[in-house]
């Protein structure tokens, strides 16, 4: 419920920043892990890529669900950032090829 009260009810029950930074952990995460992660697993397989990419982002999800802080749950945000950078590759190398 959102209180009347000089629109400080919402605030006060949100605590965090103001700025949006949040959800930047997570891009940042992701556009610098991904020319990474693409340069150390170059030599795998895509099926084991897929695998190891579905679980971290799972562990990554699983952690913002039950964060009990904002520092867990940002945790959780930047894993499976890591997680989803990891799938990008096979399909940026196919297209590199051409």
């Amino acid at each position: 419920m959102l209180s009347r009260g000089g629109g400080r009810g919402l605030r006060a029950r949100c605590p965090g920043p103001p700025n949006g930074s949040r959800p930047t952990w997570g891009r940042w995460t992701y556009a610098i892990a991904a020319p990474l992660l693409t340069a150390l697993t170059a030599g795998w397989g895509q099926r084991r890529i897929l695998v190891l990419s579905q679980l971290v982002f799972t562990v990554g999800m699983v952690l913002q669900a039950v964060g009990p802080a904002l520092a867990v749950v940002a945790a959780g945000r930047v894993i499976a950032a890591a997680g989803a950078a990891t799938y990008t590759r096979p399909r940026a190398r196919r297209r590199a090829a051409w």
